[in-house]
């Protein structure tokens, strides 16, 4: 087969992935999702593949959550709460749609963050405590384990 009826069968399956991708667009859109499809160029020439190669399919823009916490941490081991992190109110999390990808979590002094990822959500557990933002506040909140938790330096603070 010639190197012009490859290219030619590439633009035939290019097509066809086309409708595959806006399929999947529709799905991640009923479900809440914001998605961008990027436009598809078509190199005229096999030789002129590079000036048309595309950056992925699909994007899908992620929620996250951001709280500023009054505590200082900078790793696991000076966490302050020993072995649970709060993640949110329990109604936050379960009225939420979309889900968030995840939880930042900065320390007082916005140097460093904690992020606790959605995929970590079968192992949180729940407990009522008292809202110490606010006076007479009892709520359930999710907490998950210390160990599922990323800790990072804020690159700016380096």
């Amino acid at each position: 087969m010639s190197v012009e009826e490859n290219h030619k069968k590439f633009l035939s399956h290019l097509s066809d992935s086309d409708e595959a991708r806006h399929i999947i667009a529709k799905y991640l859109i009923k479900r809440g999702h914001e998605v961008t499809i990027p436009p598809t160029s078509r190199a005229e020439k096999k030789s002129d593949w590079r000036k048309h190669a595309d950056n992925g399919d699909l994007y899908i823009k992620q929620r996250i959550e951001v709280k500023m916490l009054g505590c200082h941490f900078t790793n696991k081991f000076d966490w302050p709460y020993k072995d649970k992190f709060i993640v949110c109110a329990k109604h936050s999390w379960d009225m939420a749609n979309p889900k968030p990808y995840g939880y930042f979590l900065l320390n007082n002094k916005a140097t460093h963050f904690a992020f606790v990822p959605n995929n970590t959500s079968s192992k949180w557990t729940s407990d009522v405590r008292k809202d110490s933002r606010y006076e007479s506040v009892v709520q359930e909140f999710y907490f998950c384990p210390v160990e599922l938790i990323i800790f990072g330096v804020i690159p700016s603070c380096q």
